[in-house]
């Protein structure tokens, strides 16, 4: 809050003319951030290139916001209209699966954990610390003891840039989306 006030140029106290809490100010915060529910109608046809689109927009959220990972994670909180649009616009997409809602559910937690955790890998990259897993990249006299760790640290896989395993781990969702409808048919 007193970062907040400073930036606008008030007192702490003086919030408090305009949010009842520090909770009530973020909530607006996220629905300003992450804005209106985008219209994919435009977009190529089919739920694939929509998802990917969303997935992509929302992605960029946590991009340009780092404090809206952490900010979206506080329990009991209240979802703002804002928000509950984007969910709506995935659902609607997955809907035009042959998923069922429950599976829809499933594969929207799926989805948004992976846009999360991506977020998260770049937070820490764009701090310095190329991740968590950065002492898998440290073997050291432990590397034939790990060898397909090791295998994918000298391959590159843990210099790679976070939007290429966003790419890749939407990739992954999504065709497992299409192999679980497809094996229905």
């Amino acid at each position: 809050m007193q970062r907040v006030a400073r930036a606008v140029g008030v007192t702490t106290m003086a919030l408090y003319r305009y949010f009842a809490s520090k909770t009530e100010l973020i909530e607006l915060m996220i629905e300003i951030a992450g804005g209106p529910a985008p219209n994919l109608d435009a977009l190529e046809r089919g739920w694939r290139p929509r998802l990917t689109e969303w997935a992509r927009r929302c992605s960029a959220i946590y991009r340009r916001h780092p404090w809206f990972l952490q900010a979206t994670m506080t329990p009991g909180r209240k979802l703002g209209q804002n928000e509950l649009g984007w969910m709506d616009v995935a659902y609607t997409v997955l809907s035009r699966t042959e998923l069922s809602p429950r599976e829809q559910h499933r594969a929207f937690l799926v989805l948004i954990g992976h846009i999360r955790s991506s977020a998260e890998f770049a937070q820490a990259q764009a701090r310095g610390r190329s991740s968590s897993w950065e002492p898998a990249m440290r073997l050291g006299k432990y590397r034939d003891s790990y060898p397909a760790l090791a295998a994918a640290v000298e391959a590159g896989g843990f210099a790679e840039s976070i939007g290429t395993s966003l790419d890749f781990g939407l990739e992954c969702i999504l065709s497992g989306i299409r192999a679980i409808t497809r094996a229905r048919r």
